[in-house]
This record gives structure tokens, sequence and C-alpha cells, in this order.
């Protein structure tokens, strides 16, 4: 399998202050971290440096789970939610290819 550079990556960190995604404090109301354009599909790594296991969830699409801290999984599964592991990463392909909202664009909200 070609190893190829994520299009985007999360990265989850916490502190006595809270939880953030990106560096952003996790707030249910933020406003969106990126966009894709409808019809693509996209790379995305979630990289959990925390010391306690995280989901990962998004609205809207959902993703195949397929590599966890680089190594394949058994078996790919699409998913909206998958636990990454503390200090690890999981890797997905999100499916932006649904044009059914209307939209040229997706507004991503991570949680």
């Amino acid at each position: 399998m070609k190893k190829t550079a994520p299009d985007f990556t999360v990265i989850f960190t916490e502190d006595k202050n809270g939880f953030y995604i990106n560096g952003r404090r996790f707030a249910a109301d933020a406003s969106p971290m990126t966009s894709a354009r409808v019809g693509t599909h996209q790379h995305w790594r979630i990289v959990n440096q925390t010391a306690e296991l995280h989901p990962f969830h998004i609205h809207q699409v959902h993703f195949l789970a397929y590599a966890e801290n680089g190594i394949p999984v058994a078996q790919p599964a699409w998913l909206d939610t998958v636990n990454v592991p503390y200090r690890g990463a999981v890797d997905v392909i999100l499916d932006f290819t649904d044009p059914s909202s209307g939209a040229c664009r997706y507004s991503i909200v991570i949680c």
C-alpha cells in the first residue's frame, strides 16, 4: 500500500483547562475547521495525543477507517464514529460524494 500524506489532520490534545482539536478548545458551537468539495473523497489522519481513548465523530458523512497507528486494519469499515487510541492515530477516507444537500461544499464540524 502506497503511503500518502493526509489531506487534513485532526489532532486531539488536552490539558487542565480542557480538550482541544487542532489547538482550538472544543466548543459544540464552534465554526467549521475545514470544508470539502462535494464529489470528492479525502484522506484524513486523526491523531490522539492524549492519555485516554477518544472517539472521533463527524456529522454529514461516513468514512472508511482503514489503518490504526499506520497499520492496515483487518476489516476496514464504513463508520460515523471511531475510537482513536491514546497516543495513537487512525487513518480514514471521508466520502463527500453525496450531493443531496444541494450545496457545492461541506462545512466540517468535528467533535
